[in-house]
């Protein structure tokens, strides 16, 4: 069995069409023979056309599984979100595979963790204290834009049902898809730009390495940051391909892009 990952396609952002984006993701599945797509958020910033193309691929034949990201969460609130009733929408679900693999989709959050928790130069030279780096986030990031504005209970909520379905499903061989960072391992930072550094606090958390270790999780396949990662970090697998930007931060066509940053798993 053949599955893929993609994230932060951004299809707005990188194409003139949902159709254009429905034909070359499509094509990417079906050169690269998978049987089943899960897509890690940010696939546009309205959950309504994340959802539809979601409906779209798996009505071309591609079997489609898909989180929000931080810019789905621009168009619904989480409790939006969790009334939600999309059997392709896998927020706090679990989708069965074969040979005792399954994916965990959590669609994430961030407990400023990878500033305050994180002892490093730079972090040394910002705020350390919730309040001050989220007026900052509201200014230099998309918190102004989130609907989510009670962060910290969405975290812990999510927390929740994570620890619930990594106990739960312990003794299968777990791969994790969530947008949010799970390491600091993947955040970058700079000695010349504290903004930059202050809004690794809205990155992700620490505690889903912490988690991923303690159950064993085999994979975990991530989003949000635009770099690409591929790395192994004591046992468990790391995983983030995303498409990011036309014209920003990538030039090559949007095709080529999604077929070489498809992410795909033989089990």
């Amino acid at each position: 069995m053949k599955i893929g990952f993609l994230s932060d396609l951004h299809i707005m952002h990188n194409t003139n069409m949902i159709e254009e984006a429905l034909d070359v993701v499509v094509q990417a599945a079906k050169s690269a023979e998978i049987d089943k797509l899960f897509i890690a958020g940010d696939t546009s910033e309205s959950y309504k056309i994340t959802l539809d193309f979601v409906d779209l691929l798996s009505g071309a034949g591609i079997d489609t599984y898909t989180i929000f990201g931080n810019h789905e969460y621009w168009s619904i609130d989480y409790e939006g979100a969790m009334e939600l009733k999309h059997d392709k929408y896998i927020h706090g679900k679990v989708i069965p595979l074969i040979n005792d693999y399954v994916v965990i989709g959590l669609d994430g959050m961030f407990d400023y963790s990878f500033v305050l928790d994180v002892d490093n130069y730079s972090n040394r030279r910002l705020p350390q204290d919730k309040h001050r780096l989220k007026r900052m986030g509201k200014s230099t990031f998309d918190l102004n834009r989130n609907n989510i504005k009670r962060h910290e209970e969405v975290f812990d909520d999510m927390d929740s049902k994570l620890i619930s379905l990594l106990r739960k499903y312990k003794d299968k061989n777990i791969i994790l898809m969530t947008h949010y960072v799970p390491s600091s391992e993947f955040i970058l930072y700079t000695d010349y730009d504290d903004t930059w550094n202050a809004n690794n606090a809205f990155m992700g958390s620490t505690k889903y390495q912490k988690l991923a270790e303690e159950y064993g999780v085999d994979k975990v396949i991530f989003g949000h940051t635009h770099n690409q990662f591929n790395k192994v970090i004591n046992g468990v697998s790391y995983h983030c391909n995303p498409i990011g930007y036309k014209n920003y931060e990538f030039i090559e066509p949007f095709r080529e892009r999604v077929k070489n940053r498809l992410k795909v798993f033989e089990i």
